[in-house]
């Protein structure tokens, strides 16, 4: 495992509880990836192989041939006026170093206030979980991306 990564992981092992630690794992074909506005608001993190990255564009699209299909909504509502990119944050990974990192970004974003979209349910802290459900549930989602 690489060394920037154990140490996040050991620094913080409560946040990631749930991944099994793994040091032995040479696959390094994962990614740490983010969604966000032309103005800076990151609001989807994810970890994948291959175009994983792509699944918001693809969620768009099926909203927009189908309505019905619900899930890319917020991110067509996104789109179309903020505007929508991404970028690999890390690349070469194993997949624990992908969960932990995916996780550690999810956390950092949160507490910087980011609007992230990731149906996730946060274990961090008070201020935190209490500032992911203000920006889930209430008002207009486009105010959080201003």
């Amino acid at each position: 495992m690489r060394e920037d990564i154990k140490q996040i992981y050991f620094n913080d092992q409560w946040t990631y509880s749930d991944i099994e630690f793994n040091e032995s794992d040479d696959n390094r074909k994962f990614y740490v990836y983010q969604w966000y506005t032309d103005n800076g608001k990151i609001f989807y993190v994810g970890k994948g192989t291959g175009n994983r990255y792509t699944h918001i564009l693809k969620e768009i699209d099926t909203y927009e041939t189908n309505p019905k299909k619900y899930k890319g909504k917020n991110y067509k509502l996104i789109k179309d006026s903020y505007g929508i990119n991404y970028s690999i944050i890390m690349s070469d990974l194993t997949e624990c170093e992908a969960l932990i990192m995916e996780t550690y970004f999810i956390k950092k974003y949160l507490t910087e206030r980011h609007p992230l979209l990731n149906q996730i349910t946060p274990a961090l802290d008070n201020e935190t979980e209490k500032y992911w459900y203000d920006v889930h549930y209430s008002g207009n989602l486009l105010d959080y991306f201003k």
